[in-house]
């Protein structure tokens, strides 16, 4: 299996842990992203946090283009909230600056996580999604985890790999969930 991040520091001490996978790193800013990342053929795409706000000008551009290559993407804080903002969702800001807190979590769907402990850090927060998604985990009025299952992206607000136990049991689902989207052809089929 082989991936496309942008951030390299937190994800790959629990990759190395996780058999017959290959991650490779562009940031942000790297030039012609998209062509770079449709000539891996990457089993998918993880477009990670970031310290840029999602709702500032000067938020970091990713191509819209990342959309059609037709391969799973997990979107993380940041990522999460550009996969929302790409896809018209709505997205909300905290009045009183930034949010960092752990909280336990069970993921049911799209795949299945035992109950772990999970890092959140976040000033943005997502509120609505548009139609094709499906919220997983909701808190309030924020929707922390979700699915959109015609594109097979999945958004966490949370940031698995910031604690490696509740990382590796994340990980290694997604990785098990795309496998099983692999061996289905009619869902998961590179375009070219």
């Amino acid at each position: 299996m082989q991936f496309y991040t942008n951030n390299i520091c937190d994800i790959q001490h629990i990759f190395n842990k996780i058999e017959n996978t290959v991650i490779t790193v562009f940031n942000y800013k790297t030039p012609d992203l998209y062509k770079q990342i449709k000539s891996l053929r990457s089993d998918a795409i993880m477009i990670t946090g970031s310290k840029s706000r999602i709702l500032y000008k000067n938020a970091y551009k990713l191509p819209k283009k990342l959309l059609t290559l037709n391969i799973p993407i997990l979107g993380i804080c940041y990522g999460y909230q550009w996969l929302v903002k790409k896809t018209h969702g709505v997205i909300d800001t905290f009045p009183d600056k930034y949010h960092i807190y752990n909280k336990k979590l069970e993921i049911n769907a799209p795949f299945k996580v035992p109950s772990k402990v999970y890092y959140f850090a976040h000033n943005d927060y997502i509120t609505k999604l548009n139609d094709r998604w499906i919220p997983c985990i909701t808190e309030d009025n924020q929707i922390w985890m979700a699915y959109e299952p015609t594109k097979n992206f999945i958004g966490v607000q949370f940031h698995p790999e910031k604690k490696t136990s509740s990382g590796l049991a994340f990980f290694r689902a997604w990785v098990q969930w795309i496998i099983s989207l692999k061996n289905n052809q009619n869902k998961f089929v590179w375009k070219n």
